[in-house]
């Protein structure tokens, strides 16, 4: 391990000491709203460790921002202003820059705590590979996400990111894909195809806005809309990754 990864170790290491509860709670809140608002992950806005590290350093600037590992410029334009209001409520007992911190980690602990972590990996990933796996058997049989969501005990937003990873590993989803979409009226099908070719397929609420209109939903039938637009990009993505230069019509 290079002495820079050593540091950024011990810098997670620290901040899982000495993180504020009540800002970090603060900042997984914000979070939650965030990925909502943009239908995404909640750790693709940003990961616990990272939420950890700016609930115990509490940067003021966005220059103390672009400090933490994890943070960079996208991040910092896209969210920077929001964190640094609420990180700004909490007074601060340390100092940027964050070299000090190297000092402050006992080392003897500190190996203790890297000998948990890789033991915790190494079972995150044996525990990711497992889902995987009863998830493809279930997908084979044709179990409607109802069915996957009882035989998985998993939520189903949850079960929808394992398929978009799944499909990304290359596993053909697509029989399953078409089955579940079947469910969805054609007319609304191609007007969220129509919204994919105009708008991109980063974001998903355009999506939505640009094939119902102002129509309200409950947050129960917004869940089934976003499901199968998830579904759809899936097949969108596959469909266009497999397009080679020039052959696009």
């Amino acid at each position: 391990m290079s002495m820079c990864a050593i540091f950024l170790q011990k810098m997670h290491y620290y901040s899982e000491l000495h993180a504020d509860e009540a800002l970090y709670e603060a900042l997984r809140q914000w979070r939650f709203k965030q990925a909502s608002t943009e239908s995404k992950a909640a750790f693709i806005v940003a990961t616990n460790r990272l939420l950890r590290m700016i609930s115990n350093f509490r940067p003021q600037t966005e220059e103390e921002l672009l400090q933490l590992p994890g943070f960079g410029g996208t991040k910092a334009a896209a969210y920077g202003a929001e964190i640094l209001a609420l990180t700004a409520a909490y007074e601060r007992h340390t100092s940027f820059p964050l070299s000090w911190v190297e000092q402050e980690v006992p080392e003897a602990d500190f190996q203790a705590w890297l000998l948990k972590e890789q033991e915790r990996k190494r079972k995150a990933e044996m525990d990711k590979l497992d889902i995987k796996r009863r998830l493809l058997e279930v997908i084979s049989r044709g179990e409607r996400i109802d069915e996957l969501q009882e035989q998985t005990k998993m939520d189903r937003r949850s079960l929808l990111m394992w398929m978009e990873e799944l499909d990304r590993d290359g596993y053909d989803l697509e029989p399953y894909i078409e089955q579940m979409l079947e469910q969805v009226p054609e007319t609304e099908r191609e007007q969220a195809w129509q919204a994919f070719e105009q708008q991109g397929d980063c974001y998903l609420k355009p999506i939505l806005q640009a094939v119902y209109k102002q129509q309200e939903f409950s947050s129960k039938d917004a869940e089934r809309v976003y499901e199968w637009l998830r579904l759809l990009r899936m097949k969108f993505r596959r469909l266009n990754s497999s397009v080679k230069p020039g052959e696009a019509s």
